[in-house]
């Protein structure tokens, strides 16, 4: 797994890994999107297989987006 940080933290000019992986936040800024999108199609986020399925969703664009920084 890719241990980039969204928010690197450096101290002494060493980098400190604290915080949100890089993943992390590409699959949290993907849900308002993958959310408003749910819910045109009529589908509840607050249903566990839903809120599973965004979830999913949300990495599988994080990962394409960390594939297409190479």
């Amino acid at each position: 797994m890719n241990k980039e940080r969204a928010f690197p933290l450096f101290i002494d000019d060493t980098e400190v890994y604290r915080g949100m992986t890089l993943r992390d936040y590409f699959a949290a800024k993907s849900l308002p999107s993958i959310i408003n999108g749910w819910y045109a199609d009529g589908l509840k986020v607050s249903d566990d297989d839903n809120a599973d399925g965004v979830a999913m969703v949300a990495y599988e664009i994080a990962d394409a987006m960390m594939e297409a920084r190479k």
